[in-house]
């Protein structure tokens, strides 16, 4: 996660994420963000789910990471903060968002498939 540096809900604590670039895949972009905004270059990235807005024409694509080393490469003065998924990410004094954080987290705990195959994954890398 990383503090929002500008409104809406500025100084508070946020997923990664922003806008797919034209000519780019969910992926891509899911990298470029994760760089541009906490310099971590070495993740490695898996696709959880994707969730539909058709009313806006907005997808929201999520992507979950395992920790591939123990030393975090990341750009100097930029420092992502490390949330434990324990916590209430349904504060809206500290998360941005009105409890959508808490409520996009909460779909892979919820769903079996997912939650398995990201834990093998991650047991893999």
């Amino acid at each position: 996660m990383h503090k929002r540096t500008k409104p809406p809900y500025q100084g508070m604590l946020n997923l990664v994420g922003g806008k797919v670039e034209p000519n780019e895949t969910s992926l891509y972009g899911a990298y470029r963000e994760l760089r541009e905004e906490t310099g971590i270059c070495n993740a490695v990235l898996v696709p959880i789910m994707t969730f539909q807005y058709p009313f806006s024409k907005v997808e929201l694509h999520i992507f979950g990471t395992c920790v591939v080393s123990d030393e975090i490469v990341h750009e100097p003065g930029i420092e992502p903060e490390w949330i434990h998924l324990t916590e209430n990410f349904f504060d809206f004094h500290r998360f941005a968002g009105e409890g959508n954080i808490g409520h996009v987290l909460a779909q892979p705990a919820m769903n079996v498939i997912i939650n398995a195959s990201l834990q093998d994954f991650c047991s893999k890398v």
